[in-house]
């Protein structure tokens, strides 16, 4: 049986990216079960008191804050 290098690189690549798929898919899986806050208290864990239709822009930011300048 003749089988290339590039062939078994491909499969065990394939098989590494197959494998860590299922990994986060299992991570995810069991973080939103012990997670057991309602759809309401993960939004205002996540977006806290904001005004309505404004929208987080990067982590501690929020949009339409001092007109969008910002102050250092």
């Amino acid at each position: 049986m003749n089988v290339s290098v590039f062939a078994v690189v491909l499969i065990g690549l394939f098989a590494i990216g197959a494998a860590a798929v299922v990994l986060l898919l299992a991570v995810a899986v069991a973080g939103r079960i012990r997670d057991k806050r309602t759809p309401e208290e993960r939004r205002a864990d996540e977006y806290g008191d904001m005004a309505p239709g404004t929208f987080k822009l990067t982590p501690g930011f929020g949009g339409d804050v001092d007109g969008g300048g910002g102050s250092l």
